[in-house]
């Protein structure tokens, strides 16, 4: 499957020491626990009612003890946003995506490497094998993996269509800002990003600031895309829209153990079963954005070279900045045994 190699942000390592000087504790005396969480979906997509019904399983199985007050919508900012408030306490949690919990941890980037994990099985692979250490590594950064999360397969939807990489060099890409891996993408293809916040995007190509923009279907239609006129979409898929949903340390630690485990239990159990609702989701909404009126582009033979010489380019030199090559290789075999 071939692509625009997708968005990561910028290298951020965080000290536990100073995190836990600066969060608040989620537990407050005669309050029982609750946990601030933010993200950028909105408040009446799929992922919020998912959210919410494990919100409600949740206070069931703790008696009361434990509930979530969300901030959907974007209402705390962008990832960078949501990451800087769980430092400070104002938040406990963030559902983020790749981009974010790379601002945590800049191994994670490697899930978005170009060309590397292109299926849901190479990415299950891929998790199954890495979790433990990356865990680990969240915890020592001062933060709690709870849970990974989808939001389907990335797609590109343009203006016009494009099918090499001259097609692109007259286009005017959205770049998620403090994005390494997209930045590197764009520069060694030649063409100069419009870098805009997530909520800024569909005003910039509502006015036509930009013309080409990455997101995978279902998150196409909930963050209201589909209204624009971009005309085209890709036909082939270039990836998963990984994230996850991170604790502060401190937050997580201080709640009760055993309403922890219950967490920890709904958050896996959540994780499983959405996993294929939203892959379904997915395709569903890719179908119908086609129907509606999409018109499918693909890469010419030559143009889907390019695009794999791009990215073995930016793989490389992401290698030893924003990941090791060790861990890249180590990546790489894994995705390649499990197709």
């Amino acid at each position: 499957m071939y692509g625009l190699s997708g968005s990561t942000r910028v290298i951020l390592v965080v000290a536990y020491s100073s995190l836990a000087m600066a969060s608040l504790p989620a537990v407050k005396a005669g309050q029982g626990t609750v946990i601030k969480v933010a993200t950028l979906a909105p408040r009446n997509s799929s992922f919020m009612r998912e959210f919410e019904r494990m919100d409600k399983r949740l206070r069931k199985e703790t008696g009361g003890g434990v509930r979530f007050k969300l901030y959907a919508s974007g209402v705390s900012g962008d990832e960078k946003d949501m990451l800087r408030k769980m430092r400070t306490g104002q938040l406990d949690a963030a559902m983020v995506t790749s981009d974010g919990l790379g601002l945590l941890l800049p191994e994670v980037n490697v899930l978005r490497a170009p060309g590397v994990i292109t299926t849901y099985k190479q990415l299950e692979a891929v998790q199954k094998v890495m979790l433990p250490e990356f865990d680990r590594a969240f915890m020592e950064a001062g933060f709690k993996l709870v849970a990974w999360g989808e939001a389907g397969e990335y797609r590109y939807f343009s203006r016009t269509p494009f099918r090499e990489l001259s097609d692109i060099r007259k286009m005017r890409p959205w770049l998620w800002p403090s994005s390494p891996i997209m930045k590197e993408t764009w520069r060694t293809i030649g063409v100069t990003p419009v870098p805009l916040g997530m909520r800024e995007v569909f005003g910039a190509v509502q006015t036509r600031m930009v013309d080409l923009v990455e997101s995978t279907a279902i998150a196409y239609i909930a963050l209201q895309w589909h209204n624009t006129d971009l005309a085209y979409v890709t036909g082939a898929s270039s990836g998963v829209l990984v994230g996850g949903w991170v604790m502060n340390r401190r937050a997580f630690e201080g709640i009760r153990p055993e309403w922890r485990a219950a967490m920890m239990k709904l958050a896996q159990q959540n994780n499983q079963s959405t996993r294929v609702r939203t892959r379904m989701a997915d395709i569903k909404a890719y179908k119908r954005l086609v129907n509606r009126g999409l018109r499918v582009t693909e890469f010419t033979r030559a143009g889907a070279e390019q695009m794999d010489k791009v990215q073995r380019q930016v793989r490389k030199a992401m290698a030893g900045r924003i990941y090791s090559p060790k861990l890249l290789a180590r990546v790489q075999q894994i995705a390649r045994q499990s197709q």
